[in-house]
């Protein structure tokens, strides 16, 4: 064989090389579920906390010491004050801000420096399964502890019974959420003895507080024990609209068009073994919304979990624990094991 034939076929079996590994590179990119890509996650804080945003304005509590920054000046830095309780919530509208403490209830007009002690004795019950104040009323308080649902317009210095039934007797997982949609509009969540979850809503209606059942009792699943509501999210500008995350085996989602009165499944899942572990509603668009699953998976969808896109993986956040959109901020904060973090909005349309 010639030596320019030899070379030829040398030439010619690296170019099939070639075309092969390209073919199975195209290949690759077909399969399922998210693919690497360049995070653009931020750490914000360095330790684990929950978060209550009054945008600009960060709060991160943990314990009984709360942190406060304004996250859109690169300049600030985090302003810090403690209480001699551990913190279960926040409530902050400019520079009126209500703490919510195991053993009391806090209160300034002049940011985290200026709290005061309501009442020692506030609220009037060592542990409440939730209590949330209104971020849009900080003085209006709800409280959900043994067989009783509790109200307070004062800071928590009095309080009033709204709703008392051995239904109320109930465990956790339990958390109170407020509707941004409708203001006054309260969402509670609690689980039965069964652990089956359990949904009420509050609304206030000039001097009277209105209480309905939305999912008393109601399973939605094929799992008697194994459907406890985890978190609640809501659409802009349609307060009608509501969203479950639930911790179902099967179906995670649920959703309500009529205020809770009926709910589908749109059987929406993240991609291989992952389970969503957080849900905001995106308050750019109707029927947006944010979604983690435990995996540090960032998805998003438009058009009411119908569907959901993979947006990006956020790493080294660790397993994340809640969202909370900064819309003027052009960013979604993200509160996880391994601190607070940001990540930019620019990528998702």
């Amino acid at each position: 064989m010639k030596r320019t034939d030899s070379l030829a076929l040398i030439f010619l079996a690296i170019i099939l090389f070639m075309l092969a590994g390209c073919g199975a590179e195209r290949q690759a990119k077909t399969v399922a579920g998210p693919e690497p890509t360049t995070s653009n996650t931020h750490q914000l804080f360095a330790k684990e906390g929950k978060i209550y945003l009054d945008s600009p304005f960060l709060y991160v509590f943990r314990s009984g010491t709360i942190f406060r920054r304004n996250i859109r000046d690169d300049n600030s830095s985090w302003m810090k004050t403690s209480i001699n309780t551990s913190i279960s919530g926040i409530a902050a509208k400019s520079q009126e801000i209500t703490v919510i403490g195991r053993m009391g209830i806090w209160h300034s007009t002049f940011g985290i420096s200026g709290l005061k002690l309501t009442n020692v004795t506030s609220p009037p019950f060592p542990r409440p399964l939730a209590i949330c104040a209104s971020p849009t009323a900080p003085q209006l308080i709800l409280a959900l502890v043994g067989s009783q649902l509790l109200k307070s317009s004062n800071y928590g210095a009095t309080w009033t019974k709204i709703q008392q039934g051995k239904r109320f007797s109930l465990g956790f997982p339990a958390g109170i959420r407020w509707n941004p949609s409708a203001p006054g509009q309260a969402w509670i969540y609690s689980t039965n003895i069964f652990g089956t979850g359990l949904l009420w809503v509050v609304e206030e209606s000039g001097s009277r507080t209105l209480f309905s059942a939305r999912l008393d009792s109601l399973f939605l699943g094929s799992n008697l024990y194994d459907f406890n509501i985890l978190d609640l999210a809501f659409e802009n500008d349609n307060p009608e609209t509501v969203y479950l995350l639930t911790n179902s085996s099967e179906n995670q989602l649920f959703k309500s068009a009529d205020g809770g009165n009926s709910w589908i499944n749109p059987r929406t899942a993240p991609s291989g073994n992952g389970r969503f572990t957080a849900i905001a509603g995106d308050f750019r668009q109707p029927q947006s919304l944010f979604l983690l699953d435990d995996q540090a998976n960032l998805y998003h969808s438009a058009d009411g979990l119908n569907s959901i896109q993979f947006v990006e993986k956020l790493d080294s956040v660790g397993v994340t624990r809640d969202l909370l959109p900064d819309l003027p901020g052009n960013q979604l904060l993200i509160a996880a094991d391994n601190g607070v973090f940001s990540t930019s909005l620019s990528n998702i349309p």
